[in-house]
């Protein structure tokens, strides 16, 4: 533990706007790092950066206003607001995320509910998140991860989904753009109101993209197979494409229902989709 940690636990004062009951300010008085101690109850981080490594909260954590913070190894009882710029690295949180942030990621980590809100970057990467995902951001990124509840991705610029599997189902809705690929989908999928294009099965190698080649692990299930089985994304119920101003590519889907596309101002190119169910609207055949 760093020098002064404990002391700084419970002396600061609560920032405007906290509520509920008593509890204590972490990285208070210029102090950038705390390591290895346990709060009872709740928390909050005081200080404009901070580092908190293997820190047991066993309350609510809260970071206000423009923080910089880090979380690495910490264990978080109840639930996590995110504000700022905020990064779960090897972290547990036993409730919730509630983000209106800056910058979210949640990497190699694990939430026991779900994790809502926005900002303008999110990132849920490598990680299990047990609840839902109903995030607003600018740009949005789904991969490596299992989700198990419904993912709702709501993407001015670009949503990214990647390698991943879903308890339930998935819509993508308002992104400038979707890269969706190599994932497992329970139930239905809806693409809505992209204004860029949509792949459903994408395959490239474009630099920065989630669905690179390059972005797959080596020991992942699905490396080393042919690239439409590698990509395929695997839906469970219906997959929905409707009211999309860009064209959307169905480049290697398997649909176990209904293909449903109405009301597409672009071009929507079906032909690497498998159907089950009956193939309706702009995508009848």
């Amino acid at each position: 533990m760093l020098a002064g940690a404990t002391a700084l636990l419970g002396a600061a004062a609560a920032p405007a706007g906290a509520t509920g009951g008593a509890g204590q300010g972490l990285c208070a008085d210029g102090v950038t790092a705390v390591a290895g101690v346990t709060v009872e109850g709740d928390a909050w981080v005081d200080g404009a950066v901070c580092d908190l490594t293997d820190v047991v909260v066993t309350g609510d954590l809260t970071v206000y206003g423009d923080r910089q913070v880090t979380l690495t190894g910490v264990t978080v009882g109840g639930d996590l607001g995110a504000k700022g710029l905020v990064t779960l690295t090897g972290s547990t949180v036993q409730g919730g995320i509630l983000a209106s942030a800056a910058s979210l990621v949640v990497q190699d980590s694990h939430v026991w509910h779900s994790v809502r809100g926005y900002a303008d970057t999110a990132t849920v990467s490598g990680s299990v998140v047990d609840g839902a995902v109903n995030v607003r951001a600018k740009d949005l990124t789904v991969e490596l991860s299992t989700v198990g509840g419904w993912a709702n991705l709501i993407a001015s610029q670009q949503a990214e989904v990647a390698w991943s599997t879903f308890g339930r189902g998935l819509t993508s809705k308002g992104a400038g753009e979707l890269w969706l690929c190599g994932s497992d989908v329970a139930a239905d999928v809806a693409v809505r109101g992209l204004a860029n294009p949509g792949r459903v099965g994408a395959t490239t190698a474009a630099a920065g993209n989630a669905c690179s080649t390059a972005s797959l692990p080596a020991d992942h299930a699905r490396a080393g197979l042919a690239d439409a089985e590698r990509d395929a994304v695997n839906v469970g119920g219906w997959l929905v494409v409707e009211h999309n101003l860009g064209a959307v590519t169905l480049a290697s889907a398997t649909v176990a229902g209904n293909l449903s596309c109405a009301s597409n101002w672009g071009a929507v190119d079906f032909v690497g989709a498998t159907v089950a169910g009956l193939s309706t609207g702009q995508c009848w055949a």
